[in-house]
């Protein structure tokens, strides 16, 4: 829904809140993680998902499910 909504209005960046990094992967090109109201990582999805630079950003990334493979 997101996506077709961005792809209908492109002046428009939507703000989306999740609480897990698998939300963010795709969706976004731009991450800004927030702790206390401050920002504590920000930049491409890949680079922020893949390598926070804070201690909040870290926690946020190890708290979401992983894809195991047999």
């Amino acid at each position: 829904m997101v996506r077709s909504l961005r792809e209908a209005i492109q002046r428009v960046a939507p703000l989306v809140v999740p609480h897990g990094p698998g939300v963010v992967s795709g969706l976004c090109s731009v991450v800004v993680v927030l702790a206390r109201g401050r920002i504590v990582d920000s930049g491409p999805d890949g680079e922020v998902v893949t390598a926070p630079g804070s201690a909040p950003g870290r926690a946020l990334v190890a708290a979401g499910p992983r894809l195991v493979l047999s």
